[in-house]
């Protein structure tokens, strides 16, 4: 008899730790559904929700363009219960990376807060540096398009003819997938675009007047003067050494007297300049 007194408690003492374990998770359910509800409440009042967007630094992208595409990520809310246009909840980085990939145009975005039912979309918009006009020089129907000063790809420019702007040529290595292979690339790698227009800012110091500048394969650029000599460098070669040996090559007096009649000059091998 004393053994099954036993059991039996023991049963009960477990059944009553089973419903008390259940009423305590109920218990914290409720008051976590109970926290939530209030903070879905809270966050959805009407003085803190996000009614009015700024916008300014913008030119070329318009307003209503800019506007419409942060109401879009403002729409909808946190799983069903937490409003994304709440003032203390929208994603301020997830605004300013989407205008940046949205728009090729934009430089650079920033998102500020204004009061508590409106923002401030701040933008800087890139502007025409050189253009790209395909693989290989062809003819002045060329489709081109605007690089910045960065090298950075961002629109198609409008039919035009003449030097207003400095034409590359040659094969895109990179695309961040807007718009095909086109908009978004960069033409070379920033360190790579960076000695080349310095390179080609030394060049013009010296008085020389380039027109174009082709990749011509993985190795080699080419270099177009206005007078249709071509320059033919290496890529991996030390742009600085390289602008010096133009310099004392084009100043010698056995090529001042050939200015006009040379088809192209390399300087691919070092101290050696060959010309034709």
């Amino acid at each position: 008899m004393i053994v099954r007194r036993r059991r039996v408690s023991g049963r009960r003492l477990l059944k009553r730790r089973a419903q008390a374990f259940l009423l305590k998770t109920i218990g914290v359910f409720l008051i976590v559904a109970g926290v939530v509800g209030v903070l879905s409440f809270l966050f959805s009042f009407e003085p803190i929700r996000i009614d009015a967007i700024f916008i300014e630094g913008n030119s070329v992208v318009t307003v209503d363009e800019l506007r419409l595409f942060v109401r879009e990520k403002l729409n909808g809310s946190y799983f069903f219960l937490f409003p994304r246009e709440s003032i203390f909840l929208y994603s301020r980085g997830e605004i300013e990376r989407g205008v940046l990939s949205a728009f090729p145009k934009v430089k650079t975005a920033e998102v500020r807060f204004e009061d508590f039912q409106s923002i401030l979309l701040i933008v800087s918009e890139r502007h025409p540096f050189a253009l790209w006009c395909g693989e290989f020089p062809a003819s002045e129907s060329d489709i081109c398009y605007f690089l910045d000063e960065t090298g950075f790809m961002y629109t198609q420019a409008p039919d035009f003819s003449g030097d207003a702007f400095f034409r590359y040529y040659g094969s895109l290595r990179e695309s961040s997938g807007t718009e095909g292979v086109l908009i978004g690339s960069h033409f070379l790698p920033p360190p790579e675009w960076n000695a080349v227009v310095f390179f080609l800012k030394t060049l013009a110091d010296i008085g020389l007047s380039i027109s174009s500048l082709t990749l011509r394969d993985d190795f080699d650029y080419e270099l177009s003067l206005t007078d249709n000599t071509r320059l033919l460098v290496g890529r991996g070669q030390d742009l600085t050494e390289v602008a010096r040996s133009i310099e004392a090559a084009f100043y010698s007096d056995e090529l001042i007297k050939k200015r006009g009649s040379l088809d192209y000059i390399d300087f691919r091998f070092g101290n050696k300049v060959y010309y034709k």
